[in-house]
C-alpha cells in the first residue's frame, strides 16, 4: 500500500517514466520469486506436491513463455542501454544511472533464467513416455 501511495506522487509530481519503470521492476522482483517458489516447491520433500507443481508446470509451459519472452526483450533493451550510459568522466548521477541499469539488467536475466529452469526441471521430473527408456528383459 505504501509503495502504491509513492508511486502516485511519482505521477502526480510529473515523474511518469520513473513510475513506470518502478511498476516494472516490482513486477520482475515479483515474477523472480513466483519462479522461486515453483522451483522450491518441485525440490519440496513431499513427493505430492512436486508431482502436482511439475504436472501443472508442464499443462502450462506455453503460457509460461510470455514472462520468459517479456524478460528477454528487456533485458535485451537494458544490454542495450548500459552500453550507452557510458561516459569519460561521469558525474555521481551518470554513475548511479549506470549501476541502476546495471541492477536492472541482471535482475530480468535472472527472470529469465529461472523461468527457463522451471519449465526446464518440471520437464525433467515427468515420468518417461511408457516404452521410450524401459529395459526389456526377456
Amino acid at each position: 500500500f505504501i509503495g502504491s501511495i509513492t508511486v502516485l506522487r511519482e505521477i502526480a509530481s510529473g515523474g511518469l517514466a520513473a513510475s513506470m519503470f518502478h511498476l516494472l521492476n516490482v513486477l520482475d522482483y515479483a515474477g523472480f520469486g513466483v519462479f522461486i517458489l515453483l522451483l522450491g516447491a518441485m525440490a519440496a520433500p513431499i513427493p505430492q506436491l512436486a508431482s502436482q507443481v511439475s504436472e501443472r508446470i508442464r499443462q502450462f509451459a506455453m503460457p509460461m513463455c510470455a514472462p520468459l519472452f517479456y524478460a528477454f526483450c528487456r533485458w535485451q533493451w537494458f544490454v542495450n542501454q548500459t552500453s550507452s550510459l557510458l561516459k569519460e568522466s561521469p558525474q555521481c548521477e551518470d554513475k548511479v544511472m549506470y549501476y541502476r541499469n546495471l541492477r536492472d539488467t541482471y535482475l530480468t536475466f535472472l527472470l529469465m533464467f529461472s523461468g527457463i529452469m522451471v519449465i526446464w526441471v518440471a520437464h525433467l521430473k515427468s515420468p518417461s513416455p511408457s516404452g521410450c527408456c524401459a529395459r526389456k528383459d526377456a
